[in-house]
């Protein structure tokens, strides 16, 4: 798959730059190494047969290695009883590639689940990565799996706060532990692979005993505008009376978390008021840009 990235935070990109999509290279699949690929889309909304569509220079960009194949038939995360085997999503980088401009660099922050057991019963983990652009070339910095033998994690998403400390959220399950929604995470300032003690945003009750073996497909977790720090994230999951109720009763659960380090970003306000200089009467709906902000004046100017 490819993947579009898209914006968190409140500095934009440059004026001009193309948006980022990426994807990945696995030798399982044949391919020479396993990689990220980053590819720049140029739109051109006055020719669209003139926008471009290109892979950067840099890519594909070297990662750990990492494996991403699962059982043939893709039944492959194991619940406890009478649940059936769920889908890993393990073909595809998972939502969303979050775009973040520090200023002093420029980031990208990916997941994809990948297998972390080299024999059955098959186990998936989170791998996680950042990827940051300084002097134009976009390197990793983050690239660490989230996982073990005993249990699965999969269909994660990841996000950073304004402070540059990365998030991730994700199902989990293992033998005795019906399909729950954890979280982690780091600060910035914290070396890497150096992830916290998980959380929990709901423990599953319940387990799923039919719909295809599909878990979902996404997750979600994106930054809470108002203070820059606050998580916002999404997942599914079954109550043992949502089980007992229906194969199809699934559940959606949505919650927040933040770094305790993490402190409200800093923002600022302009007023005033435009007026007709002669009537001195207020003139509605004037925009007023301040770059990259714009807004449209009220009735009263």
């Amino acid at each position: 798959n490819i993947l579009p990235s898209d914006l968190d935070g409140l500095r934009s990109p440059a004026i001009g730059a193309p948006n980022i999509f990426a994807s990945y290279s696995a030798t399982e699949y044949g391919e020479p190494a396993d990689a990220l690929r980053l590819f720049e889309f140029r739109a051109n909304f006055q020719d669209p047969l003139s926008s471009t569509f290109t892979e950067r220079p840099e890519s594909p960009i070297a990662v750990a290695a990492f494996d991403p194949t699962s059982p043939p038939d893709r039944t492959d995360i194991t619940q406890p009883a009478p649940g059936e085997r769920l889908d890993s999503n393990s073909d595809r980088l998972n939502y969303r590639l979050a775009y973040r401009n520090f200023g002093t660099h420029e980031s990208l922050v990916v997941n994809q689940t990948v297998r972390v057991s080299p024999a059955e019963p098959y186990r998936a983990g989170v791998r996680v990565y950042e990827l940051r652009r300084t002097a134009g070339v976009f390197s990793v910095v983050e690239q660490s799996t989230i996982g073990d033998t005993t249990s699965s994690r999969w269909v994660g998403s990841v996000a950073q706060d304004h402070q540059g400390n990365l998030a991730v959220g994700y199902n989990y399950v293992s033998d005795n532990k019906r399909p729950s929604i954890f979280y982690s995470g780091k600060l910035a300032n914290e070396p890497s692979g150096t992830f916290r003690t998980e959380g929990s945003l709901v423990d599953g009750t319940g387990v799923q005993k039919a719909f295809g073996w599909r878990w979902g497909d996404y997750s979600g977790l994106s930054v809470d505008p108002a203070d820059d720090c606050t998580f916002w994230q999404t997942g599914q999951y079954y109550t043992q009376e949502s089980q007992d109720f229906s194969d199809f009763t699934w559940l959606t659960r949505i919650g927040r978390f933040k770094f305790s380090e993490c402190t409200t970003a800093p923002r600022g306000s302009v007023t005033g008021a435009v007026t007709n200089a002669t009537t001195v009467l207020p003139i509605e709906n004037v925009a007023i840009s301040l770059y990259p902000y714009t807004r449209n004046t009220s009735a009263s100017g």
